[in-house]
């Protein structure tokens, strides 16, 4: 928390700084000039020094007196950011999908939708201590292209068609279904939500 006060310190941004949820939080100005250059020169802050390894989650700009609304946006741009994109900065205003399901994380729609689609996965994987739930992840994530979803597992292409062909099978159905695809797409996203926790958005409005 030290090293992010300092760093805004250097930028001139005033800001209030503290612990919330078990993590860092700050409360920063958003005036006249361009908020998001002001984050990528943060970010380049962050380039060294015991910031290096670390990352932002960003809300949508708010008044003072919505902070409640703010915090749980940061903080699901914080958990889930890193998921989808390998930067420093992640912004709630791109998690689309997340806005778009996050109503629903508070009631069982969401757990079981996810649970309906993905439960054989999530059991093999569960059982075996294998990844399914990541090679398909990565394999939909590629737009079904199984070279790409190697090269981005680290597998060789065998390894790739063998992990694809028992998803197949637990399933019982074809990924090349394009509507299944979005099913299961979603359904990730949805487990990787209420995986992390973040049930909070639906309540804050």
């Amino acid at each position: 928390m030290a090293a992010m006060r300092k760093a805004l310190r250097k930028l001139k941004w005033p800001s209030l700084v503290g612990i919330t949820s078990g993590f860092p939080a700050a409360a920063l100005t958003a005036p006249n000039g361009d908020a998001l250059a002001r984050f990528g020169e943060l970010a380049a802050q962050f380039a060294g020094g015991p910031l290096a390894d670390c990352h932002l989650g960003v809300s949508r700009k708010y008044r003072p007196s919505q902070l409640p609304q703010a915090l749980p946006e940061a903080e699901a741009a914080y958990l889930l950011g890193p998921r989808l994109k390998s930067e420093t900065i992640h912004y709630f205003e791109d998690l689309v999908l997340l806005r778009l399901l996050a109503p629903l994380s508070n009631g069982p729609t969401l757990a079981n939708f996810a649970e309906a689609e993905l439960a054989p996965l999530i059991r093999y994987d569960d059982k075996h201590k294998s990844e399914l739930l990541r090679t398909l992840d990565a394999y939909l994530r590629c737009n079904g292209n199984k070279v790409t979803t190697g090269e981005m597992l680290h597998l060789q292409r065998r390894s790739v068609y063998y992990r694809l062909t028992r998803i197949e099978e637990l399933l019982e159905t074809s990924l090349d279904d394009p509507d299944l695809r979005v099913r299961l797409y979603l359904a990730l996203r949805s487990h990787e939500m209420l995986a992390a926790g973040v049930t909070r958005l639906a309540s804050a409005g």
